[in-house]
């Protein structure tokens, strides 16, 4: 049962990321200036490679596109990752 939760809660974190990414880009065409869009990030865990590691790689791409990127743990407590 542990397992079952532990992956779900990683599916939608990861689905929760694609979410984000996509709205930050909604309705902007090829090209466009993000310069100053905020992107935000909360996954399950930080304390998981796979989640840091995605945190990592998102900040360097949107900082990279002038974009202001947040990251916050939630710590496994999926109410702190909705806030």
């Amino acid at each position: 049962m542990k397992m079952r939760r532990t992956m779900a809660m990683l599916l939608s974190g990861v689905l929760a990321a694609g979410m984000m990414a996509s709205a930050a880009f909604a309705g902007e065409s090829e090209g466009a200036d993000m310069t100053g869009k905020k992107v935000g990030f909360s996954p399950v865990m930080m304390s998981s490679e796979f989640f840091a590691g995605m945190s990592d790689d998102m900040e360097a791409y949107f900082t990279e596109h002038g974009m202001e990127y947040a990251s916050a743990d939630a710590d496994g407590d999926v109410q702190t990752q909705i806030q």
